[in-house]
């Protein structure tokens, strides 16, 4: 992950909350009307509000600053619930890797030549319980089975570079990012097997976000 985006508030937060979620639940506060609560050991996150509204308010957070979150007693857990009314579980993961995109904003990653050096992914995201566009969708499956450059997949995919590069972003944050670094010397690339697939089409598209039902409200615990 690039050190700017490492380095955001929001996933500086994450990153000590989840070591304190560890043994203790936590929450975090976004603005005055969203919060998120950690529960222990920190895989499985509730939020008091909506997919799309949770995705507004990591939209609106801050670059600099910082974002609360403190422990809570058992007490203040079933009042955060209370609180928290009809909301919805998050993974962990799937957090992080919509966080990371939207503090990416699109920016282009550093160190990357953007025609030559080709990029893939080693396995599907978990793209659970938030929101992801089919553009998202088109990319992780280009990338699954074709390595392609940031450049190429946008004009493939006929979508914008930004989308791209915060697909990139999140992509490097989850661990599941493949580089093909261009060998300056012989102008070749280096090789890695990858199972042989065909090219993702629309209905490979469709049949993936069939997948991707959100559940209704959460369970209290």
């Amino acid at each position: 992950m690039t050190p700017a985006i490492n380095q955001s508030p929001l996933l500086l937060t994450l990153k000590d909350a989840l070591e304190q979620a560890v043994n203790q639940p936590v929450r975090i506060q976004l603005d005055r009307h969203h919060f998120l609560i950690l529960l222990p050991p920190g895989q499985v996150v509730y939020a008091n509000t909506t997919p799309l509204n949770l995705i507004r308010a990591l939209e609106k957070l801050p670059t600099h600053g910082a974002v609360r979150y403190w422990a809570l007693t058992d007490r203040e857990k079933t009042l955060a619930f209370e609180e928290a009314g009809d909301g919805f579980e998050i993974n962990i993961d799937a957090l992080k890797w919509k966080a990371t995109e939207v503090m990416a904003a699109g920016k282009t990653p550093p160190g990357l030549d953007l025609h030559a050096d080709r990029v893939y992914i080693r396995s599907w995201p978990n793209f659970s319980r938030l929101p992801h566009s089919d553009d998202e969708l088109r990319i992780a499956a280009l990338w699954l089975t074709h390595p392609m450059s940031l450049i190429a997949t946008a004009t493939s995919l006929q979508i914008t570079l930004e989308k791209v590069n915060s697909f990139y972003a999140a992509a490097d944050a989850a661990g599941l990012l493949g580089v093909l670094f261009r060998e300056t010397d012989s102008g070749e690339h280096k090789v890695i097997q990858l199972p042989e697939t065909t090219n993702p089409t629309n209905s490979f598209i469709d049949k993936i976000k069939s997948l991707f039902g959100l559940r209704p409200t959460f369970a209290r615990r």
